[in-house]
Formats: C-alpha cells, structure tokens, sequence
C-alpha cells in the first residue's frame, strides 16, 4: 500500500469512526426540537418529530414518554397509553412516566379488569431492563476477557487475590450477558396490545358473524393469544378471552 493510498484509508476510517457520533448527536438535536414544539402546545408539530426519531430505529424511555404526553393532549388515549405503557417497560420505576401513565389511564372508560404481570415477573422485568441489551453485552464481554485474563495471570504467578478478581469478573460477565439474553427474550415476545378504536367489539369466534361477548374501550389493554386472517384471539382478564380485528389494536413492541 503507497503512502498516499494509507493516508486516505487512515481518513476514512476516521470520518467513518466520527459518522455514528454524527448521527447521534443529529438525533438528539431533532428530539430537542420536538420538546420544545411539545412546551409550546405544538402537540402535532412534536408527534411528527417523535415518531420521525422512532422510525430512523431509536428508542428511549423519554421519547415514548413525551409521545404519549403529545398524544394524550391531543386526545388520542389508545396511542398515549401504548407509549406509556413502552416507556415504563424500559423504565419500570420512573416517578413522572408512572405518573402520566396514571393520569392517561384515568381518562380510559373501563369495561373490563385488565391483567397485569405478577410481582415475580415485574420485578424480574425491572431488573433486567436497568440498562440496554448493547451495554449488558459490552459490560458482559468486557468483563469475561478481562476475568479471563486474570484466571491466565494467577496461573503463572499464584496469587489468590487476583484469583478472587478474575472469579468475579467472569461471574458479573455471566450475569450481564445472561440479562442480555433475556431482556432479548423479554423484548420479542411482549404479548399485550392496545386498544386504538374508539369502541372494539369482541366477538367469541374469528367473524363478524359471530356472537358477541364484550365491548372494550379504546386504551384498555389485552394480552394476545394467537391471530388467525386478520383476527387476534385476545384475553382481558383471566379465564376471558375472544377475538378481535387487528387494525383496532397497535401492539407494544420494542425496537
């Protein structure tokens, strides 16, 4: 390879090493713009903003937050709790989401006894999205080399005290990588949705023909079952289940 030719290799691995950086700060200009649009009561100017954020492929607990807080004072309660409802999932015990969500909920016309989690799986859930999936991982792999590399040392020299540090390197490794792996699982099998529609009929059958069973409110949230043609068998509380048409519900998915 010439001189010349390094050089530009060694630039572009520069400029390429600076263009996530870029973006990043790019993204965190826009949502800036969207909360201030959102403090001057542009609800609309800001959900745009938001969701524009969302869709280049970013997420975060204050983003969802302040799109609810944009679709509430719009009046459009199924999108509002959907947000909330994904912001506390990835901050479980944050006063001020916990308290939208409240606030959001409040407005819900209530006709059925929604399920919640179990405090095992709450508490499970909590734990595991104290950090994102690429820092569990990081934190994970950083550690196991390093544990690795003290287990390698205390076999050339003895010493128990690094035997000790390496020990706890790789267990603090396991845990993180082991949480990666279920806040992974956690993520791609959220099986509950929200209510869009302003009223959604939920019918004991897959058909418009069939009987009808309940009347669910929009906001109200289900658990889905299974889907079939258009249709999810969706439950509302427990031993209570039906179907419903998928264009009124919008699931809780994660990026």
């Amino acid at each position: 390879m010439s001189l010349h030719n390094k050089k530009t290799y060694f630039f572009v691995l520069i400029v390429a090493s600076f263009i996530p950086f870029a973006h990043a700060q790019g993204q965190e200009s826009l949502y800036n713009k969207g909360v201030e649009e959102l403090k001057r009561g542009s609800t609309k100017k800001a959900i745009s903003i938001f969701e524009e954020i969302h869709a280049q492929g970013y997420e975060s607990a204050e983003l969802y937050n302040n799109l609810g807080t944009s679709y509430m004072q719009e009046n459009k309660i199924g999108l509002a709790v959907l947000n909330y409802e994904t912001a506390i999932i990835l901050k479980t015990n944050n006063p001020q989401i916990l308290e939208n969500s409240t606030a959001v909920k409040n407005k819900v016309k209530k006709s059925s006894q929604n399920m919640q989690d179990d405090v095992i799986t709450f508490f499970l859930k909590s734990l595991l999205f104290t950090f994102t999936i690429d820092e569990f991982a990081i934190v994970g792999i950083n550690l196991l080399v390093f544990g690795l590399c003290l287990m390698t040392l205390y076999l050339r020299i003895k010493n128990f005290r690094i035997k000790q540090v390496g020990f706890g390197f790789l267990f603090i490794s396991i845990f993180a990588l082991t949480a990666a792996c279920l806040q992974y699982y956690f993520r791609i099998n959220i099986n509950r949705a929200v209510v869009i529609a302003p009223k959604l009929i939920v019918k004991n059958a897959p058909s418009f023909n069939a009987k009808t069973i309940l009347t669910l409110n929009e906001g109200e949230t289900v658990k889905l079952q299974d889907n079939f043609d258009g249709w999810y068998k969706v439950s509302w509380a427990k031993n209570k289940n039906g179907w419903v048409k998928e264009s009124s519900l919008k699931k809780i998915i994660l990026l």
